[in-house]
């Protein structure tokens, strides 16, 4: 039930048997329902505007155009929450862009720690 949040279309189409496997790994080790309600509860009330006073580093916000957990609205906002923040949006990309776009994922964070002087 949460793979089509966790994952983009392309990416489960391309990788069914990956799907199969991550469903069947999830039934074996059940979620806590204490904690998820909790994951949940948090993520409904959660406000990063001002929360934390402002954040005086680089940041990158990398987003996937194709979340079905955070939409891509969310990114956006975040990003416009820090200044001077840059936000990547990958299309086609879900909500794990790490996973699902290892190199584009990769090529985006090396490109903004290049820029920082990293």
């Amino acid at each position: 039930e949460i793979i089509p949040g966790l994952f983009g279309p392309a990416y489960r189409a391309q990788y069914p048997a990956r799907m199969r496997s991550l469903a069947k790994w999830r039934v074996r080790h059940p979620t806590d329902p204490v904690g998820i309600a909790r994951q949940w509860q948090a993520n409904l009330h959660f406000q990063a505007h001002g929360a934390s006073g402002p954040i005086l580093c680089p940041t990158l916000v990398i987003h996937g155009q194709e979340d079905g957990l955070s939409p891509v609205a969310n990114g956006r906002d975040l990003a416009a929450s820090i200044a001077g923040a840059k936000l990547v949006v990958l299309d086609g990309v879900g909500h794990a862009p790490n996973v699902e776009a290892p190199i584009r994922f990769h090529e985006e964070l090396s490109s903004f720690l290049s820029e920082i002087g990293w």
